[in-house]
């Protein structure tokens, strides 16, 4: 047995499950610092061979902005890559859409 293994705090995975499954995305936060955040929460969740159904079910469920959601839900066959892709699209979408600023530099 390691040392760290030995005296790390144990991870209360009730506690855990519960910060993952309460978090959203949040106004203004990128898609991938969104799943990045998710991915984090779940590391303590030992949710094992449902990871990656979590990680899924956990986007659609937190995701911000509703068409993004309905278009997800449409999905018979979701998979966590194709759910994050679609996120990542979404994401880069309406960037363009923001207006362009010009910077005056004097």
């Amino acid at each position: 047995m390691h040392l760290e293994d030995r005296y790390a705090p144990k991870v209360n995975e009730i506690a855990a499950s519960y910060a993952l499954f309460r978090g959203s995305e949040k106004e203004g936060e990128s898609a991938q610092d969104f799943i990045a955040e998710i991915r984090r929460l779940a590391e303590k969740c030992n949710f094992a061979t449902s990871l990656e159904r979590m990680l899924r079910d956990r986007i659609v469920c937190g995701v911000r902005d509703e068409d993004v959601r309905r278009n997800l839900l449409t999905q018979q066959k979701l998979t966590l890559e194709q759910a994050e892709g679609v996120l990542f699209y979404q994401h880069r979408k309406r960037l363009k859409m923001l207006p362009c600023r010009s910077w005056l530099v004097l």
